[in-house]
């Protein structure tokens, strides 16, 4: 974050040849705190240099000449201190700009034959990080001392992101890795799954075919930008951050997890059933699904896939905490956008969509801020294939169904702290009441499969994940099941059968932001 009280001799340009950075470090100009500034003429052809300013009287700057990073510092204490590491190696370039930048008191140590060797350790304020932390690693060791210092790491992630990740602060400089989610349309995710025009046009869908999904309208306005956090949240000073590489904060409350990501400032807030159904829709259109972490720290088919469990076990041994570090997996623990553990490892918490005695009350579209009081009933209801009618002397909840009348309750209406029965069933084989039209609203949420309007999904990727329902009481919604969930876990995992104030230790949550 830049300190416009350090600025005061004026500011070099944020993008220039290297001899406009000369002439700019002749004439006394600085770099501001935190400002990335970019050089591509420098030495070789193709070559490219990172500058970042400490504010005070000099740069950090990372430059690559053909095949080898080179970390190099510019102080009035120090002039010119280069650390050369190993061809094409930027993690160690970034650990020795991050040590050369801070002050004069800080140390890289111990650096063999130039151009053909990496940093083996590296000294800050004391503290040794030592050569095996990654980039990442050491982004989440620099919240340690100062956030400012994640900003070369920042730049990093959206160049190699081609900018669809990036580090977002929060109203305490504590940051995030975010995954931006591209804006698309009814028609763009849902057409290919029609056999032709006709049942395309008489699908629920033909109507707003141009228009956003819900999750890139607020209160009716189309949205700027929609983030999505790429981990699950590990919480600090009372705020939700997405970092890699930690545990996975659970045993939170549905109100707690929602405080502790709009506490981090306007915009943010508990990730939303449209938010996870945009991304989850998206997926099905690219006819993929990712894995995750659904057996015990490894996936329950493909066995040889898996993370780092934080308790030390070994993956597929069945006791302890089976919950992995967060993005320990891998890409194939990812979505096509990059959001990692959306399947297994720890449910997630989702917002804006509540079941009160089977209705579903949501807003219509990515309201976030709209008020849970104020969340309109949406008419549509989960119905039961078991219970009663009064919901006493259930013996089975039977399957859930999709209606706008209730006839079998599970259990009795305004009853959420007794346990009585559920209805349950994959998520693609949730039926609807004969002759009633479900709701696009529905689909959006992710309550029911889209074979209800007459589509067919694709036979080699058809919809993972199963659910559950509580038709009494009122019941907040988690998603894509736990660790050791199996074959039940995936991305239409929908669980409406916990009250609000369930806090168990295979439950997290992740951030969201928007920009309005």
């Amino acid at each position: 974050m830049v300190d416009p009280t350090r600025i005061t001799r004026g500011t070099a340009p944020t993008r220039g040849t290297h001899t406009q950075w000369l002439a700019a470090e002749t004439a006394g100009k600085i770099v501001p705190e935190g400002v990335l500034c970019i050089s591509k003429d420098r030495l070789y052809s193709g070559s490219i240099e990172y500058f970042m300013g400490d504010g005070v009287n000099g740069y950090s700057k990372l430059s690559k000449q053909g095949n080898e990073w080179i970390a190099m510092s510019q102080t009035a204490t120090r002039s010119s201190d280069y650390v050369f590491t190993v061809p094409g190696d930027l993690t160690g370039a970034l650990k020795a700009s991050r040590a050369l930048r801070m002050n004069a008191s800080s140390v890289v140590t111990v650096v063999s034959s130039a151009y053909a060797s990496d940093i083996t350790t590296v000294t800050v304020y004391g503290a040794t990080l030592p050569a095996s932390l990654t980039g990442w690693e050491m982004a989440k060791a620099d919240v340690d001392s100062t956030p400012r210092n994640t900003s070369i790491c920042k730049a990093a992630l959206e160049y190699a992101s081609g900018g669809r990740e990036t580090v977002m602060y929060d109203n305490l400089g504590l940051p995030s890795v975010m995954v931006r989610i591209p804006a698309v349309t009814y028609k763009d995710v849902l057409r290919k799954f029609y056999a032709d025009e006709t049942a395309w046009n008489a699908s629920v869908f033909k109507a707003v075919e141009g228009e956003l999904l819900p999750a890139f309208k607020h209160n009716g306005s189309p949205i700027k930008a929609l983030w999505i956090a790429k981990y699950m949240a590990s919480i600090q000073q009372g705020r939700a951050v997405s970092l890699p590489g930690v545990n996975p904060s659970v045993s939170v409350t549905y109100d707690q997890a929602r405080d502790y990501c709009q506490s981090k400032g306007s915009g943010w807030h508990l990730t939303t059933g449209y938010e996870w159904m945009a991304v989850t829709l998206v997926e099905m259109a690219m006819s993929v699904q990712p894995r995750g972490n659904t057996n015990w720290g490894r996936h329950h088919t493909n066995v040889w896939e898996s993370g780092v469990r934080l308790d030390g076990g070994l993956p597929g041994v069945g006791s302890g905490d089976g919950r992995t570090l967060t993005g320990s997996g891998g890409k194939v623990w990812e979505t096509q956008s990059g959001i990692a553990d959306m399947v297994g490892n720890c449910w997630d918490w989702t917002h804006l969509l509540k079941l009160v005695d089977g209705k579903v009350y949501a807003p219509s579209d990515n309201y976030y801020d709209l008020a849970e009081s104020s969340w309109p009933d949406t008419g549509v209801r989960f119905d039961s294939t078991g219970g009663t009618a009064d919901g006493t002397g259930v013996t089975s909840g039977g399957a859930p169904v999709i209606s706008n009348a209730i006839t079998k309750y599970t259990g009795v209406p305004g009853q959420t702290a007794t346990d009585y029965s559920s209805s349950s069933t994959t998520f693609t084989a949730i039926t609807k009441k004969t002759g009633y039209t479900v709701p696009a609203i529905a689909y959006m949420l992710g309550l029911c499969p889209i074979t209800l309007d007459g589509a067919a999904y694709e036979a080699s990727n058809p919809p993972t994940g199963y659910s559950y329902q509580r038709n009494y009481g009122e019941r907040l919604p988690i998603r894509g099941g736990g660790w050791n969930n199996g074959a039940n876990a995936g991305l239409f995992y929908l669980y409406l059968y916990h009250p609000r104030s369930l806090s168990h230790g295979d439950v997290g949550f992740r951030p969201a932001f928007v920009e309005l």
